[in-house]
């Protein structure tokens, strides 16, 4: 779910790999890998990415917000409402890669 919104965020703003890489410092690799599935990002790496498409495309981070709840572009949410929507994002992604490593 995190990957599919981070994807469409991506597309619908036009954001780059070479782009966010240099707003996030994260590699192109890393990028391409995480967006096409063939490997998870840390939280942080995540956080970073989020980040750095909000810093090309302010309103990134709403958007993805957004999607993850199933809501349209149209949803709006307040930087308090970002905040515990990202509180609840690093929890559910703590959760997803505990469920992973607890598989393997």
């Amino acid at each position: 779910m995190f990957r599919e919104c981070f994807r469409q965020v991506k597309k619908e703003r036009g954001i780059t790999g070479r782009a966010l890489s240099k707003a996030s410092g994260v590699t192109e690799a890393i990028i391409s890998e995480f967006v096409n599935g063939k490997r998870d990002v840390s939280l942080d790496n995540f956080f970073l990415l989020l980040q750095g498409m909000e810093n090309i495309s302010p309103g990134s981070i709403q958007l993805f917000c957004a999607l993850l709840v199933g809501k349209s572009e149209n949803l709006f949410l307040d930087e308090d409402q970002i905040a515990e929507q990202m509180i609840t994002l690093g929890i559910a992604w703590r959760e997803l890669r505990k469920s992973k490593a607890s598989t393997k």
